[in-house]
């Protein structure tokens, strides 16, 4: 009887220690669900900032993607411009993504009366109109690499932040 009672016992004991172990392994594996969704996506967009604009870049494509900050055009100032680093190599003309482009009131005008050809997002800071700029006749020397381009543009996020944001038929 004596042996019977203290079987008892040890079985209750084990049984014990392995519910404390499910309930802590549940509670591990919550957490780490927790900052796999919170944490690490994060992670897998390198972020452009300027005074104005956000850019987030998939890390996936940190070695297609050139991100250039120098103001190359005379008619307006170039906040910044993206390329795709393959087609840039073949030609520098080649390959760009997008720009962000700063202008005044009468410039932005001008660019929405010729029909607006490759804007697509407009914000006002109550000084200055920002533009994001995407290319409307893209050519590559095959298909695949149009379709490689056509992903990275599809990825790429750009926002103004606290400016207020319209779309070129809104203004």
């Amino acid at each position: 009887m004596k042996e019977d009672s203290q079987y008892r016992f040890n079985n209750s004991r084990a049984y014990k220690k392995l519910m404390c172990m499910t309930i802590a392994l549940i509670i591990i594996a919550i957490l780490s669900l927790l900052y796999a969704t919170l944490v690490i996506p994060s992670y897998k967009y390198e972020l452009y900032r300027d005074d104005v604009v956000d850019i987030s870049i998939p890390r996936k494509y940190r070695n297609v993607v050139t991100v250039d900050a120098s103001d190359t055009d005379d008619w307006m100032h170039q906040v910044v411009a993206l390329y795709y680093k393959p087609a840039q190599e073949f030609s520098k003309d080649f390959g760009l993504i997008l720009s962000v482009k700063r202008c005044n009131q009468g410039q932005m005008e001008s660019i929405l009366e010729n029909g607006g050809d490759g804007v697509r997002t407009m914000a006002n800071d109550g000084n200055y109109w920002y533009f994001v700029y995407e290319p409307t006749d893209v050519q590559w020397r095959t298909p695949e690499e149009g379709v490689k381009y056509q992903q990275v543009c599809n990825e790429i996020m750009v926002s103004f932040g606290a400016l207020q944001v319209a779309m070129p038929n809104e203004r």
